[in-house]
């Protein structure tokens, strides 16, 4: 998106070499390219759905899956895996850069690492029952 302001570029203000009115004259500019800064601020999704549409997570009316209020904020829990039955987890140790693999994996919990004896969460998590392989 690209926006020209000619105007700014036209005033008086560019016709003199006096350095005050170069030092006004990009402040003007400034002041028009404020509008199009980008805010670090999250907008509220102003699009709403459809009259029949259903949240995909708790199944109300009213609201995209990305705004339900039933929705877990991202990095709560301390592992990437939350469900209530063990899984398959891969490690790595922060402190001395050990890998390994664990079938006894859960969510939330860590496992020591034998080299640095220090608690490690897992990086990634796979449900046991999705690694069943078959010749």
């Amino acid at each position: 998106l690209t926006v020209f302001y000619p105007q700014a570029l036209n005033s008086n203000l560019y016709k003199s070499s006096s350095l005050n009115n170069i030092i006004d004259g990009l402040s003007s500019l400034t002041d028009h390219f404020s509008d199009l800064s980008v805010s670090s601020e999250p907008r509220k999704s102003s699009k709403q759905p459809p009259p029949n549409y259903l949240c995909h997570l708790c199944f109300n009316k009213g609201h995209y899956i990305k705004d339900c209020p039933q929705a877990r904020p991202k990095g709560e829990g301390l592992t990437p895996y939350q469900g209530k039955k063990r899984c398959f987890g891969e490690y790595k140790c922060p402190k001395c850069k050990r890998k390994w693999m664990s079938g006894n994996s859960w969510a939330n919990m860590g496992q020591e690492c034998i080299k640095c004896h220090i608690n490690v969460y897992p990086q990634k998590q796979v449900n046991s029952k999705i690694l069943i392989e078959y010749p």
